[in-house]
């Protein structure tokens, strides 16, 4: 089990994202030029690299905690289940999605665009790790040990990681999946938005057991607990 520090250069990464953007924003001036042209090549592949590149310049923005967030109250239950209505029209048909909120479960303190992106992102991880198709958790609680805390819980039963590469797995760019310009971003995303929140990630995994990513957020002031 290991919580996850967020890298402290944030600076560098809000850098490359920046110097990413401008890049991005001549592609696109470049790709409307051939699509006023009639170039079928505006759809193709370069487009493609367009919207991987804003992907990844938005987790790097994420990763330096520096998303603006709104925070704002919100009820576990019917987020978590909403959430997995989503999952069910595109996650692997022969992956089992199931919701548990704990009774009297605190209301949440966060931007809710953000945290769905951020789930969006863990349970990425989760489908590459059960490539047969498992079972996939969503759970909520409070959190025993801070009654400001509460736990949002997405746990797989997939193919599981070994201590070393858990303790690696929320670094930017580390990929255990062939790499690319545009992998190993996911779960570093995911920390820096629950750091930037208040909260924080923690990672339980065993290889062959699964995977358990667990986000500590802050709960809503007039929902916690004593």
């Amino acid at each position: 089990m290991a919580t996850q520090p967020v890298d402290p250069d944030h600076g560098l990464a809000m850098g490359a994202s920046a110097a990413l953007r401008e890049l991005l924003a001549s592609m696109r001036t470049l790709l409307a030029s051939r699509d006023d042209s009639g170039s079928s090549e505006a759809s193709g592949r370069p487009a493609q690299v367009v919207r991987r590149g804003d992907a990844l310049a938005a987790a790097l923005v994420a990763y330096a905690q520096c998303q603006t967030l709104a925070p704002e109250s919100l009820e576990v239950l019917p987020f978590l289940s909403s959430f997995a209505n989503l999952l069910w029209h595109t996650l692997d048909r022969r992956i089992t999605v199931t919701v548990d909120v704990e009774r009297d479960c605190p209301a949440l303190f966060v931007d809710a665009a953000a945290l769905e992106e951020a789930l969006i992102q863990t349970v990425l991880n989760a489908q590459a790790a059960m490539p047969q198709g498992g079972k996939l958790m969503l759970r909520g609680a409070h959190d025993r040990q801070d009654s400001r805390l509460l736990c949002l819980d997405v746990t797989d039963s997939g193919t599981g990681m070994s201590p070393a590469v858990a303790e690696k797995a929320a670094s930017p760019f580390f990929t255990t999946k062939e790499a690319s310009p545009f992998s190993g971003m996911g779960l570093s995303a995911v920390a820096g938005f629950a750091a930037q929140s208040g909260g924080r990630m923690r990672i339980s995994s065993a290889v062959g057991r699964g995977t358990s990513i667990r986000l500590f957020l802050p709960a809503a002031l007039d929902s916690r607990r004593g």
